[in-house]
């Protein structure tokens, strides 16, 4: 099965539509080439072209991204212990479980930076170290936001372009190296993915 190794790592639960183009475009997360924003880019593209892009296929892409740099581990679809009622889709963690990297995804833009400027600020009045990024695929958006300078929300990246190497460059540089499911809020949504061992499942029970 072309996809398996999608599901082995738990960025989907079963084999679809989605996983099985994924798996084409990219046979593994070694075949990812870099600058992994022009991987983006181009899978993005294909899967426009063909319609079956989404945001749970956003979600993969990236999360495949981060295994083929070694960035991680990293939980997914998870909430922070003071905010359990915001889900976030990627958290990273360094050595300072007071210093959350926090990743949003929203395939199309529209006016969800609003709320991912208003789900930073309350990330940070309980985390004041805290990095927020929002990240997209719709460069238009993107383009037309340049220059503007958000309260609490850090970065607005276009996925598809350089500024999403700066992104995996500047997470590098915080240091993600480490599990703490200590700081998050109990939820069986949440996933702790390990870049050297196979997904084993939900990170509460």
């Amino acid at each position: 099965m072309r996809d398996l190794y999608l599901l082995e790592r738990g960025l989907a639960r079963n084999s679809n539509e989605e996983t099985m183009f994924l798996a084409r475009n990219q046979e593994s997360f070694a075949n990812i080439s870099k600058p992994a924003s022009k991987h983006i880019e181009s899978v993005w593209s294909e899967a426009k072209r063909l319609g079956v892009s989404s945001g749970p296929l956003f979600e993969m892409i990236v999360g495949s991204v981060l295994y083929s740099l070694e960035i991680g581990p990293f939980y997914r679809r998870a909430a922070l212990r003071f905010v359990p009622e915001l889900d976030i889709d990627f958290i990273l963690f360094n050595e300072d479980e007071t210093a959350p990297i926090c990743l949003q995804l929203t395939s199309t833009l529209r006016e969800r930076h609003k709320l991912a400027d208003l789900q930073a600020f309350k990330i940070k009045h309980f985390y004041p170290k805290a990095f927020f990024s929002l990240l997209t695929m719709d460069s238009i958006d993107v383009a037309r936001k340049s220059g503007v300078k958000f309260p609490s929300l850090d970065m607005l990246v276009d996925a598809g372009s350089t500024q999403f190497d700066e992104l995996m460059g500047r997470i590098g540089e915080l240091g993600a190296t480490r599990f703490a499911n200590s700081a998050l809020a109990s939820s069986r949504s949440s996933t702790f993915h390990s870049l050297s061992q196979p997904y084993t499942g939900p990170v509460f029970s």
